[in-house]
Parts: structure tokens; C-alpha cells; sequence
């Protein structure tokens, strides 16, 4: 075709409608028509494909269309707002996070709804109070907007803007949370009271410990003579049979817990499984009974703070009919204080159980850590559980061994009979054989 005219430039190729593949083809002189390819010249290719086949194979293998790039014009609106970048970002992403509007959010605070507002979006919430420096620059730059230059704020702005009308909001949302959480924090403070009262039961009354530390404590004294702070004990720590595994031998290879193993297999083999008695120590160690006092603590104090928002709920009624704090706040204060009681008695009783078990081990019931002492007991149980399932399989597999010895040996020995009978049959037969030849040979003569 002849070139474009001067000034003028040649359109674009359309852009091709399918993905293409990429092959190398062969030209007409590069076909042998002897070949594969020279058969299959004549062919009509279309009959291959059919109307329906084109068209999926058309849609199937369509080039994805070019996105070009957004104009200037229609790039995302910048939202207004008087706060620092950042802090109005986080407010932004903790506000979105939550799938709810702004609007919803703030209704839902003063309704007290249970629906909208579950502990994880309260204490997502909590996270984002307001401070009074940010009220004070919202307020001014929102005065005599309307409410569609209200509604092209940004999300933080917004809600600084809207719970700025909710009197003592952080107070407030601490209350709230207080309530979702009050009946999982209780249920969990009664199930460690109870993981406590079974643990101390259990090791308290474990029928192993008086031969056990009865003997740990023969074998500390007898290797200890001779050192004047040590020796001559009347009894140790708990947490002192820890060390009994790493107490060797001259030739390191036996601790002090393998002495007990042992003891404990030939004079107590009813209570090697003792560990088996005293699961619950497995649990209580995870936890302590200062845990569960520092938590009705935290639950205390703002039961203190719910109360001082009571009142002054109480007080506002009249100016805020629509706020639902007292009415819903009220009756759970009134409930939970009997509760909160009840545990805290809980705690002394359990308290009192501990300060035993301390005294029952020679430990000072002031300076006790429950945590601490299941956790040696627990470790202790494993280490002694381990070795002692480790002697068990040393020995099951020395019996093993013996009893195949012993198996090899008795066939062995039933072996040398039994060649010896087969020799004795076959020396038998070949007499026998020889007998018969003999008396043919006679017959024959005198016949």
C-alpha cells in the first residue's frame, strides 16, 4: 500500500480480539507434500471448529481489555478533616474495620445495643475515644456546615464529631464493656477456683509422696554428709526434685532419679502410676490465685466507676430521654455486685486451702506461688513418668532378646535327636534293603 501522506500518521493495528499462539510456522516452502503437513493442506480447517466451539474458544480466549489510566479528574476525593494525617487514618481503619457507619456506631452507645455492639467492637471503640484537644478542633471547623458537607468529612472526624454529644464517653464505654465481658471474666475465675480445689486435693492426698520423699531425702543426706549448711536435712523444697535428674554419676551415666525409679519399682509398684492422680496440677500450673485476684480487682474498680456513672445517668435523665445507660447499667450493677461477692469469698476459701498445702510441704504459706509448686510437681511427674517408661522398654526389649536366646537354643538342642533318628532310620532301612537282597540271592541258589 502506499505510505501516508506527509504530516499525517498511519492509524494503529486493532488490537487482536484473542490471545495468540505462539508457534513457529512453517511456510509453504519449508512443507514437504509427502509430509504430515502437505497431507493436510487441503483440509478445510474451519469443519474442524464449529460455529459453537469459535465462539467459547473466542470468549475462553479473549485478551483481557486495556485499563487505561484514570484521569486526573477522577481520582479519589482527598476527605476533609482539622486532625494530624495519621491519627485520622487510624481512627479511619479501626472505624472501617468495623463494617458499621459512623451514625449506627453512635446510636447503638446510647441505645446500649447488645446487637451492634459486642465486647471486640466496644474495645475497638475504646481505642479511639476522643481526646479533648481533637473535640476542640472539630467542633469549630464542622460549626455551620450542612449536613452534606458533614456527610464528605472523614470517617474520624465524623465520629469525634458525633460522640462529641455522649457526656463521659471513655467512662461510659469502659461500663459497657464491663457488662458484655462480666459473665465470661466470672465463668473463668470460677472454673480456676475449681481447677485449684482439685489440684491441691489431689497432691495433697497422692498416697506416693511419704515413701517417695521419704527416700529422696535418705539419698540427699547420704551424699551430702560432710557439708555443714546441707547436710542432716529434715526435709526440702519441692521444687528440689528437679535437680534429682541432674545429679550424676562418677561415669555420668545414672542420675539420682533413676536410684528412685528403681526404689519405687521394687518396694511400691502399686504407686508408680501416681502422676495419673494429680491431673489437675497439669492445669493449675498455667495459672496462680493471684491471677484470679487481680482480675476481680480490675473488675471492682470499674464496678466503682459504673457506679459513679449512675448516678449521674440518673441525674440526666430528664435531658437525655433517649439514652439507655441507667435503665440497662442498673439492673446489671445491682446483679453483679452479689456475684462479685460471692467469688471474692470463693478466693478466701481457696486461699485458705492453699496456705494449708503450703504448710503440709514445709513451705512458708506468705511467700507460696501455687503457680511455681504444680509446676515442679508436674515436671517432676514427667521426668519420673519418662524414665520409668524408658526402663520399661530397656527391659521389655532385653526380654525379647532372652526369649528369642532361649527359642534358638531349644531348637538347636531338638535338632541333634532329631538328626540322630533320621540317621538311625536310614541305617534301618539300608539293613533292611541288604536283608532283602540276601534272601533273593538264597532262592536263587537253591532254585
Amino acid at each position: 500500500p502506499p505510505p501516508p501522506a506527509a504530516g499525517l500518521r498511519a492509524a494503529g493495528p486493532e488490537r487482536k480480539k484473542t490471545k495468540s499462539l505462539h508457534w513457529q510456522p512453517l511456510s509453504n516452502m519449508q512443507v514437504d507434500p509427502n509430509s504430515i503437513w502437505g497431507q493436510i493442506q487441503d483440509l478445510d480447517n474451519g469443519a474442524l471448529l464449529g460455529t459453537d466451539q469459535q465462539t467459547e474458544l473466542a470468549q475462553m480466549f479473549a485478551n483481557k481489555e486495556v485499563k487505561h489510566k484514570r484521569a486526573e479528574s477522577d481520582a479519589p476525593v482527598k476527605l476533609k478533616t482539622p486532625l494530624d494525617g495519621r491519627r485520622d487514618q487510624n481512627m479511619g481503619i479501626v472505624l472501617r474495620a468495623l463494617k458499621i457507619s459512623v451514625d449506627s456506631l453512635v446510636e447503638a452507645i446510647i441505645q446500649i445495643d447488645d446487637d451492634r455492639l459486642d465486647a471486640n467492637t466496644l474495645e475497638a471503640l475504646s481505642s479511639i475515644i476522643p481526646t479533648a484537644e481533637e473535640s476542640q478542633l472539630v467542633k469549630p471547623f464542622i460549626a455551620g456546615m450542612s449536613p452534606e458537607e458533614i456527610a464528605g468529612l472523614s470517617w474520624a472526624t465524623r465520629w469525634i464529631h458525633l460522640v462529641g454529644e455522649i457526656p463521659f464517653l471513655g467512662p461510659r464505654m469502659t461500663c459497657m464493656t464491663l457488662r458484655c465481658k462480666f459473665d465470661d471474666l466470672l465463668e473463668t475465675v470460677w472454673e480456676q477456683l475449681g481447677i485449684l480445689e482439685q489440684a491441691i486435693g489431689q497432691v495433697k492426698s497422692c498416697p506416693a509422696w511419704p515413701p517417695l520423699l521419704r527416700y529422696v531425702l535418705s539419698l540427699g543426706n547420704f551424699l551430702n554428709q560432710g557439708a555443714a549448711r546441707i547436710s542432716g536435712a529434715k526435709g526440702f523444697k519441692i521444687g528440689d526434685l528437679g535437680k534429682l535428674k541432674t545429679c550424676k554419676t562418677g561415669d555420668n551415666k545414672r542420675s539420682l532419679l533413676d536410684y528412685l525409679v528403681d526404689f519405687m519399682r521394687a518396694e511400691h509398684p502399686d504407686l508408680l502410676k501416681f502422676t495419673e492422680t494429680m491431673g489437675a496440677a497439669s492445669q493449675a500450673k498455667n495459672f496462680s490465685l493471684q491471677d484470679i485476684t487481680g482480675c476481680l480487682a480490675g473488675i471492682a474498680k470499674d464496678m466503682k466507676m459504673l457506679q459513679v456513672q449512675l448516678g449521674r445517668a440518673e441525674r440526666q435523665q430528664d435531658q437525655r430521654p433517649d439514652d439507655n445507660f441507667f435503665k440497662v447499667l442498673q439492673p446489671f450493677h445491682a446483679n453483679a455486685e452479689g456475684v462479685l461477692r460471692t467469688a471474692n469469698e470463693k478466693v478466701e476459701e481457696v486461699k485458705r486451702a492453699l496456705d494449708s498445702l503450703a504448710r503440709f510441704f514445709g513451705e512458708q504459706p506468705g511467700s507460696f506461688n501455687s503457680q511455681q509448686f504444680f509446676g515442679h510437681v508436674v515436671a517432676f511427674g514427667s521426668d519420673f513418668d519418662s524414665l520409668l517408661a524408658q526402663r520399661q522398654k530397656e527391659e521389655a526389649k532385653a526380654e525379647s532378646v532372652a526369649a528369642k536366646q532361649q527359642t534358638n537354643a531349644t531348637l538347636q538342642e531338638d535338632a541333634v535327636p532329631a538328626a540322630v533318628r533320621i540317621m538311625n532310620n536310614n541305617m534301618m532301612s539300608n539293613a533292611q534293603e541288604r536283608l532283602k537282597d540276601n534272601a533273593s540271592e538264597s532262592d536263587t541258589v537253591w532254585n
